[in-house]
């Protein structure tokens, strides 16, 4: 199983970024955003699952994350 590229990555976050103004997210909305990732569709056996891209246009479903690397994810959302 193959994500994208850190070169694609970081492509596709100047995109968007370009494209739409960022959200301001502190410590307190970081954690109620994480604790109500639980109740998505996409879980199963108590466990969160994500669609991660393996390319443009290509999610692989179905993929558990560790908390720690939710909590990079919003920390790199939030160095644009």
């Amino acid at each position: 199983m193959f994500f994208l590229t850190k070169n694609l990555y970081t492509e596709t976050k100047k995109t968007l970024n370009l494209m739409y103004e960022p959200i301001v997210f502190n410590e307190n909305d970081i954690e109620i955003c994480s604790s109500l990732l639980i109740h998505d569709k996409k879980n199963e056996n108590g466990e969160i699952r994500f669609t991660l891209l393996e390319d443009i246009g290509k999610g692989i479903i179905n993929q558990t994350v560790e908390s720690h690397f939710v909590k990079e994810a919003f920390d790199d959302y939030m160095s644009y």
